[in-house]
């Protein structure tokens, strides 16, 4: 998914295996340490990675501070993104019950 020039169109460029590897290892830790983060989407049907959905910190260059709201997805798992919706809703409401949550998507 990370490799894919689509799926990154508005985040940067594609990433190698190790830089996405990399990237996933920092997510976890990020997670580990604040106890929320990101998690894998998997296809019902056969199991297989289609994105990750879950929260992260709202990035310092972004004027304003809170929880961001987010997901990917792979290009097979487009046009069906209803599927992030019950990870994403569980994650919510379990993870920052009172905090203030912000999604943003490209255009």
């Amino acid at each position: 998914m990370n490799a894919d020039p689509e799926v990154r169109e508005h985040l940067g460029a594609p990433l190698t295996r190790e830089r996405s590897d990399a990237s996933v290892a920092a997510m976890t830790a990020a997670f580990d340490e604040r106890g929320f983060g990101w998690w894998a989407i998997e296809s019902r049907e056969n199991g297989a990675f289609v994105g990750r959905a879950g929260l992260d910190v709202v990035d310092a260059s972004m004027p304003f501070t809170g929880v961001d709201v987010g997901w990917r997805l792979a290009r097979s798992a487009w046009g069906r993104s209803e599927r992030a919706g019950g990870p994403l809703r569980s994650c919510v409401l379990y993870r920052i019950s009172g905090a203030v949550a912000v999604g943003t998507i490209a255009p």
